[in-house]
């Protein structure tokens, strides 16, 4: 049995509608925005939407994003800032609604990873200056607080939540 050829013409022919076709589409217009959030770049492209939607979509986005940070942001004032420092009080009290769900699926989160993610090693970030927006801040703590911190080995756990009171065990 003879194996079908096809004429170079033809296929030259088919690449070129091929060709065609594919410039025959609208490419829509991607707009990329940046803006920082959590201490990072946040990089947002959006397509299929016109400038007008882009930028009220990014605004949206953003602000959600601004007010995660007041809610969630360890140190400066604000719901989680309030609980840190409430936490070193060692009494019960009311929970933020706005971290309330943070603070029980931390936990949870904790125990899973067999406290690999704990996110309640607060006094070590802060002792490396890691909250700090001044990257020449980020300095080594001298050893004797680093050992400090990593004996007193604090964990999610540490923390016990009775419905929405909390307090440090």
């Amino acid at each position: 049995m003879k194996k079908a050829e096809i004429p170079f013409r033809q296929i030259l022919l088919l690449a070129i509608i091929g060709l065609f076709l594919t410039g025959c589409g609208k490419q829509e217009e991607v707009i990329t925005t940046r803006f920082l959030a959590f201490g990072t770049l946040i990089d947002l492209s959006i397509s299929g939407a016109s400038r007008e939607q882009a930028a009220a979509a990014t605004a949206a986005i953003e602000k959600d994003f601004a007010q995660m940070h007041k809610s969630w942001h360890a140190w400066d004032p604000g719901p989680l800032g309030r609980v840190n420092r409430l936490i070193t009080t060692r009494t019960t009290f009311v929970t933020p609604p706005s971290v309330l769900e943070m603070i029980r699926r931390s936990n949870e989160l904790a125990i899973e990873s067999d406290h690999l993610f704990n996110p309640a090693i607060g006094h070590l970030i802060d002792s490396w200056g890691f909250h700090s927006d001044d990257p020449a801040g980020h300095k080594p703590p001298p050893p004797e607080v680093i050992a400090r911190l990593l004996q007193q080995n604090p964990r999610m756990t540490d923390l016990v939540l009775d419905g929405i009171n909390l307090r440090h065990a």
